[in-house]
């Protein structure tokens, strides 16, 4: 009996020493669940400031919020200044051509990514431009590889920031996701895969560090079919989950998305943003068909010039119709 006692107090006792162990060092499961925690207190707060002051859109838990800010942002403009010999681009500014636009339309894209926990958006929006204007040529979706971006680029940029060039796409021309998958950290360049997407040139719609108009980024749209732009995002932002976002932050640009059109008649005139956060953030009823349906997730309505949507805007031109 005393043997069988003791060996009973000593598991009693190895026992008692693993809730200390573990917390001490923390879990996986604990700190999803201490975040699960911060954003219910956060969104009840934001839902309260959307219904007092009539915002148009819904926030939620999404796929976003399972990152900090800093993790997912990484469009810095400074970038321009530090490295600007080499991020000119290598003809004059075009002129876009002024035309009849119309007051709803709808441009040329692919399904949004997800980025991960890498601020790897500036490689993002430029795939997402650069998609949607062989879309636009071809009828058919394209999907180049945001890796090669971030793992290639002559400029250091990695996942703590980079800013809009697509001289890559000129001089080296882009390898498919397929063959360069994602994987949200910077590794070594690869370079045995085939270089598929080429772009003659590219270019400013107004100059980087600007909020460039809003009639010269919907002629952009309409002539080179998606619009590379930075803006500010802010924690509205990532718990967006539908409608049209109108919580408008001043305060410089953290982010880079893609523009692929707008509508006048909502909510006073809006962009059609397609995001990098996954297709468990956002989603608007683009084919106005009554519902979201699931490959309009990812995208949002922004209205014109909230948080300074459309700075730095940058398009890529074709080889074929430039």
């Amino acid at each position: 009996m005393k043997k069988s006692s003791l060996v009973f107090s000593l598991v009693i006792a190895v026992i008692s020493l693993i809730p200390a162990a573990s917390n001490t060092g923390g879990t996986g499961d604990n700190l999803t669940t201490e975040i699960d925690k911060a954003w219910a207190i956060k969104l009840e707060e934001m839902r309260k400031v959307i219904q007092t002051n009539g915002y148009s859109f819904t926030v939620d838990y999404t796929g976003a919020c399972q990152y900090t800010l800093d993790e997912l942002c990484g469009f810095n403009a400074e970038l321009y200044e530090a490295d600007s010999k080499s991020l000119e681009t290598s003809t004059t500014p075009r002129f876009l051509a002024p035309r009849d636009l119309p007051a709803r339309y709808i441009g040329y894209y692919t399904p949004p990514r997800n980025q991960g926990g890498c601020g790897s958006c500036w490689a993002f929006c430029m795939a997402s431009a650069v998609e949607g204007q062989f879309v636009m040529a071809t009828g058919y979706d394209s999907n180049t590889s945001e890796q090669w971006l971030l793992d290639c680029n002559p400029w250091g940029w990695d996942c703590s920031g980079g800013f809009i060039n697509f001289n890559m796409f000129i001089t080296q021309g882009a390898p498919e996701e397929s063959c360069y998958p994602y994987v949200a950290y910077q590794h070594s360049c690869w370079t045995t895969c085939p270089y598929l997407y080429f772009i003659y040139d590219w270019d400013w719609v107004y100059l980087p560090g600007y909020v460039a108009s809003t009639e010269d980024i919907k002629a952009a749209i309409v002539q080179y079919g998606s619009v590379a732009v930075g803006m500010r995002a802010t924690a509205y932002f990532q718990a967006y989950s539908g409608g049209v976002f109108n919580h408008c932050e001043s305060g410089s640009s953290n982010h880079c998305v893609a523009l692929c059109g707008w509508d006048d008649n909502l909510g006073g005139g809006v962009w059609l943003l397609k995001n990098s956060w996954g297709t468990n953030w956002g989603g608007v009823d683009i084919d106005q068909s009554g519902t979201v349906d699931p490959d309009e997730r990812g995208f949002c309505w922004i209205v014109y010039g909230c948080n300074r949507v459309g700075d730095s805007a940058a398009y890529p031109i074709p080889y074929f119709g430039g």
